[in-house]
């Protein structure tokens, strides 16, 4: 495995979430600080082409190819912000107005976004099916030895790089990437290190780019919160689909089995189905899910199967009668060559 854990030093960080003259909404900052950013930290700690005195960069390219990691912080709840008001600072550039103690200078307004303050200080990055050779490994510390700060320059930070025999992420702290996730994360990319340099040489030639113009990949994760939403009871129905269906159709997939439920269910058909004509609050409906072959290191994410979830509070006819009705399903509608091929089960 490989962690790479960082500590604020002064219990705060601050990471502009976006490019606020873009968006026009205010920034509520970057939470939890995006491994595209702790990678930009290490690629500036060293630096790259003829500017390393460390390392060769190999340990850069090393990083680019890794999946998205686990970041074990905080969850949202727990990480409250304070925006930082806005001041004035010199501009270096003639004017005719002039500040005071400053001549021929004028100020400009610096807006520096928000401070987030999580109660654990400590962020880790881990990969836990990284193998890395003991000189990348080496190379890491290197360049960790030398980060002074993650985001803003008023985030001091000690970071620390570890191979094997680490502790995997608390399930409590967990951030989890899944395509299915709600957050939107930076995570590097093959190639990153080349969009920073071109960054820098846009700047050294007297430009000022804004991070949007140069490609920005995300992964979509699971905040700790809502990994576990899942395990609230309820009734679970399961299908096998025959042949498998390519992930990328998963919405597709997922449409066809709530229309094809929902079309042999006789009427009336229950709120707990549609989701529509409940009053009050607390309420659950079904989820439709699709089944993918992900987690292995051989998976490659098709579709094997379909869940049904009905909420707790379901009665036994809804419970029933949607067993009926997924005894009925051989195939999806659209879907004419995919089967469902084992009778569905309840735990």
């Amino acid at each position: 495995m490989l962690e790479i854990s960082v500590s604020f030093l002064h219990g705060v960080f601050r990471g502009s979430s976006e490019d606020v003259a873009i968006t026009g909404q205010p920034d509520p900052g970057e939470w939890p600080p995006s491994p595209a950013r702790l990678f930009a930290a290490l690629v500036a700690a060293d630096g790259t082409r003829d500017r390393m005195r460390v390392t060769d960069g190999s340990e850069l390219r090393f990083l680019e190819e890794l999946p998205p990691p686990i970041i074990e912080a905080d969850p949202p709840d727990d990480v409250p912000g304070s925006p930082i008001r806005e001041r004035y600072v010199v501009l270096n550039k003639t004017a005719r107005q002039s500040v005071q103690e400053y001549v021929a200078r004028k100020a400009t307004a610096a807006r520096q976004g928000t401070r987030r303050s999580p109660r654990n200080p400590t962020v880790r990055y881990i990969w836990p099916d990284a193998e890395l050779p003991a000189e990348t490994l080496a190379a890491l510390e290197r360049r960790a030895m030398r980060v002074g700060y993650l985001g803003g320059a008023d985030s001091p930070v000690v970071v620390s790089v570890a191979g094997e025999g680490r502790p995997s992420a608390a399930p409590e702290r967990a951030w989890i990437p899944d395509e299915s996730g709600t957050h939107p994360v930076a995570v590097p990319f093959a190639g990153l290190t080349d969009v920073l340099d071109a960054m820098y040489d846009a700047f050294s030639e007297g430009q000022v780019p804004r991070r949007t113009w140069y490609r920005i990949e995300r992964a979509m994760y699971w905040a700790p919160a809502e990994v576990s939403v899942w395990d609230r009871g309820g009734t679970y129905f399961w299908l096998r689909i025959r042949p498998s269906v390519p992930g990328r159709r998963v919405r597709w997939v997922t449409q066809a089995f709530r229309r094809a439920v929902l079309s042999l269910y006789p009427d009336p058909v229950p709120p707990e189905l549609t989701g529509h004509g409940f009053e009050g609050v607390g309420f659950q409906h079904a989820h439709w899910m699709a089944l993918p072959d992900a987690g292995g290191s051989h998976s490659r994410g098709s579709i094997l199967g379909l869940a049904l979830w009905l909420p707790p509070g379901a009665s036994e006819n809804v419970v029933g009668q949607t067993a009926a009705v997924l005894s009925q399903l051989s195939l999806l509608p659209h879907l004419p060559r995919t089967g469902l091929s084992v009778p569905p089960s309840r735990p």
